[in-house]
């Protein structure tokens, strides 16, 4: 199996991660009286996840337990792409 197949499917598996944290996060908005519409989370993720940590910040003083989770699939969601770029640029299948 190719390296570029393997670092698409974790690319594929930490942006699915994320869209469960991010899902969840809109709920815990919209339970808390926020205004957050789970459909339109990949539109809002970011707004979301900035309400969340304010929200969660003023509550207990740290931001809350899906922050982080959250934050860390992104992350991981761009080092996969970017490995998959790279690995495409290094085999001469991206410059045709």
């Amino acid at each position: 199996m190719s390296l570029v197949y393997v670092f698409a499917v974790f690319m594929a598996a930490s942006a699915a991660v994320a869209t469960i944290y991010g899902v969840r996060i809109a709920n815990e908005l919209k339970g808390r009286g926020i205004k957050a519409n789970p459909w339109l989370l990949r539109l809002m993720l970011f707004k979301y996840l900035g309400d969340y940590k304010r929200v969660t910040v003023e509550e207990t003083g740290h931001p809350g337990p899906l922050y982080k989770p959250c934050v860390a699939a992104l992350l991981l969601t761009l080092f996969f792409a970017v490995c998959v770029l790279i690995v495409l640029a290094a085999i001469g299948r991206l410059s045709r």
